[in-house]
């Protein structure tokens, strides 16, 4: 199953307006750089708070490094600019397990359950609690991203 945890950051019509008088290439690459601006505020928060979170949660603790980035949509028209903040590496394939945590389950590679209940005899791991860090980072510092 994949998962997906990320957050968008779209131009304001009334900024893209603003910009748009400036001219076609000056107001598209300070759109790009406001909104890079804003993303970066959020990129900083989160990764603050995964950080805070290898303290507690062994999942995150195995993710090195920098596990947050921020990437340019391409495709998008130039006064419609979308940069995502998101998770990278290692952290891409954990993030939602330390963020809404996991159930009770077997650790043996093609383990089974069937109706609730797991087949056969096999290690078992007892789940972790969540540990969000990524809404309340957005919920902190969304305002100040704007």
């Amino acid at each position: 199953m994949k998962s997906k945890i990320g957050m968008e950051l779209i131009g304001d019509t009334a900024l893209v307006s603003a910009l748009a008088e400036l001219g076609r290439s000056q107001g598209g690459a300070a759109l790009d750089s406001s909104l890079r601006r804003g993303a970066n505020v959020l990129k900083g928060e989160v990764q603050r708070r995964w950080d805070a979170a290898k303290h507690v949660n062994e999942t995150a603790a195995s993710s090195r490094g920098q596990a947050v980035a921020v990437v340019k949509k391409t495709g998008r028209p130039r006064h419609s600019p979308e940069m995502t903040v998101g998770m990278t590496g290692g952290a891409m394939n954990t993030a939602h397990w330390v963020e809404f945590g996991t159930q009770k389950h077997s650790v043996k590679k093609g383990a089974s359950i069937r109706r609730g209940v797991f087949v056969g005899h096999q290690p078992m791991h007892p789940g972790n609690r969540p540990n969000p860090f990524f809404a309340p980072a957005f919920e902190a510092k969304g305002e100040e991203a704007k």
